[in-house]
């Protein structure tokens, strides 16, 4: 299985969609402070602090929690998640609000190593060869 960590710097929630899997969320922090709504203005959660265990203790939970492919990440707070991984391919991770899909936040999961059998000659990339 795999253990992800989402965070919000931002002061609204955010979200965020696992495609190919479902994961179960191990635990969420919200912002540290309750009336902090600007950067700047709330510290970001401790990772190592914040949560009731460390991120590596919360990862060894045997109890499953409910099967999710989305999940809110509070504003300024952090969630936990866990999924198996059990289905290779090349999978979208990404937030739901399309400015920050479009912005950039998002990111591609490839699981089990997965490629292509064949790719276009002029297929972009983003390597360092400029190809």
């Amino acid at each position: 299985s795999v253990i992800i960590v989402f965070r919000s710097g931002a002061g609204i929630a955010h979200p965020l969609h696992v495609h190919g899997h479902k994961f179960e969320v191990l635990e969420e922090i919200s912002r540290p402070k309750p009336n902090c709504f600007g950067k700047g203005l709330c510290d970001l959660p401790d990772l190592d602090t914040g949560f009731s265990a460390p991120v590596s203790e919360l990862a060894k939970r045997k109890k499953r929690g409910v099967l999710k492919d989305v999940i809110i990440v509070p504003a300024f707070g952090a969630a936990v998640v866990r999924f198996n991984t059990d289905n290779p391919g090349v999978w979208f991770v990404h937030c739901h609000f399309d400015e920050h899909v479009d912005s950039g936040q998002g990111f591609v999961l490839n699981e089990g190593n997965w490629k292509a059998k064949s790719v276009f000659k002029d297929f972009f990339s983003c390597d360092y060869t400029g190809r």
